[in-house]
C-alpha cells in the first residue's frame, strides 16, 4: 500500500480508500471481522456518512475495540438531503454534532451534497468552528462542482477560515451517464472534466473518488451479464454503447497483462495524473487483495487514452 499527505489531515492516507457501506455496516452489526481484513491489506482509511445506517456506529466501534484512533483515518458526512436541501449551518451542526459524540474526533468530515441557493460563507464559518474546536482537521465537499469549490475557498482565505481540501466526486473509467442518487451528483470522469480534476490539484484540493468501479461495472461479468444483474439505477448510468466498449477494451487489456478485469478499471483511477484516492468496498479476502494489487499496474499514457475511447491505436 502506498501513503500520502492529504492538506489538513494529519495522518498519512492510503491510496486507496474503503467504502463503509456494507450490509452488516450498514445494520450496525459486528464488522471487526470485515475490518480487521482490510486493514490488514494496508489500508487505512474508511469512508462513511450520517445517512449510512448505521454504518458510523460499526466503524467507530471496531476502532475503538482495536485502539486504532491513531492510526486510521476516518472520512464521513452530513447534510444528506432526506427528500429536500440540508445544506444549512443548522443541519450541519446537527450532523456534525451527531457524527463527533459517535467518533469523538473526525479526521474529513465532507458535505454529501450541495445546494446553490445558499451562501457559501455561513458554511464556511460553521465547518471552521468545527476546525477550530479540533473536533475535526480537515473539511470537504462531495458532489460540489469545482466551481462552487473555488467560490468557497476564496470566502475562507478572504476571511481567513479554513478551506476545502477534499473533494469527492465520482470518477470511473466508465462514465456514468445519469444521476443514480438525485439531488445534483457530480461526476468528473473523462477527458471532458480533466481540466476540473486539474483544478482541484491546483487549489491542494485531493480527490477522493467515489463508485470508482461504476458500481460492479467492471465485476469480471460479460455484458450480456451485467445487462440482466445491475441494479435498474446502475444499468441506467453505465450501461452504454460506449461504456460497454470501454469494458470490452479493458477485458483486452486485462488479458494481454495478465490481470484481471477489475484491476485494469481501478489502475485507470490510479494513474490518472492527478493521483486520486478511489473508494472501494469488498468482503472477503480474496477480492480485497485483488484490488490493493492493483496498485501495481502502471498504464501508459496512450493505454489509458485507449480505455476511455480517446483514441483506436493501443
Amino acid at each position: 500500500m502506498k501513503y500520502f499527505h492529504v492538506n489538513g489531515v494529519r495522518k498519512p492516507v492510503s491510496r486507496i480508500i474503503y467504502g463503509c457501506i456494507a450490509q452488516v455496516m450498514m445494520e450496525g452489526g459486528n464488522a471487526d471481522r470485515l475490518l480487521d481484513m482490510v486493514y490488514e491489506q494496508g489500508i487505512n482509511c474508511f469512508d462513511t456518512a450520517e445517512n449510512y445506517g448505521r454504518s458510523e456506529i460499526s466503524l467507530a466501534s471496531w476502532i475503538k475495540r482495536r485502539h486504532l484512533e491513531d492510526k486510521v483515518t476516518v472520512i464521513t458526512k452530513g447534510c444528506h438531503p432526506y427528500g429536500h436541501s440540508r445544506v444549512t449551518p443548522q443541519d450541519l451542526r446537527s450532523d456534525f454534532t451527531q457524527s463527533v459524540e459517535r467518533f469523538g474526533h473526525i479526521d474529513v468530515y465532507l458535505l454529501h451534497r450541495d445546494d446553490e441557493t445558499q451562501s457559501v460563507g455561513p458554511i464556511m464559518e460553521e465547518l471552521h468552528r468545527c476546525v477550530s474546536a479540533g473536533l475535526t482537521d480537515a473539511i470537504g465537499v462531495s458532489n460540489w462542482s469545482v466551481e462552487r469549490i473555488r467560490e468557497a475557498n476564496a470566502y475562507a482565505a478572504q476571511h481567513q477560515l479554513t478551506p476545502f481540501t477534499v473533494n469527492s466526486p465520482n470518477i470511473a473509467l466508465a462514465h456514468q451517464t445519469t444521476d443514480i442518487w438525485g439531488y445534483g451528483c457530480k461526476c468528473l470522469s473523462g477527458k471532458e472534466h480533466e481540466e476540473e480534476r486539474k483544478e482541484c490539484g491546483r487549489m491542494g484540493v485531493s480527490i477522493f473518488a467515489y463508485s470508482a468501479l461504476a458500481r460492479g461495472f467492471f465485476s469480471g461479468r460479460t455484458k450480456e451479464q451485467l445487462s440482466g444483474s445491475l441494479d435498474p439505477a446502475t444499468a441506467a448510468a453505465f450501461c452504454t454503447p460506449e461504456n460497454f466498449m470501454r469494458l470490452e477494451r479493458c477485458e483486452q487489456l486485462a488479458k494481454e497483462k495478465g490481470r484481471s478485469v477489475i484491476q485494469i478499471a481501478l489502475a485507470f483511477v490510479l494513474n490518472d495524473p492527478e493521483r486520486i484516492f478511489p473508494i472501494v468496498k469488498a468482503s472477503s479476502e480474496t477480492h480485497m487483495r485483488e484490488l490493493t494489487e492493483a496498485m501495481d499496474i502502471i498504464l501508459t499514457g496512450n493505454e489509458m487514452k485507449w480505455l476511455d475511447l480517446q483514441t483506436d491505436v493501443l
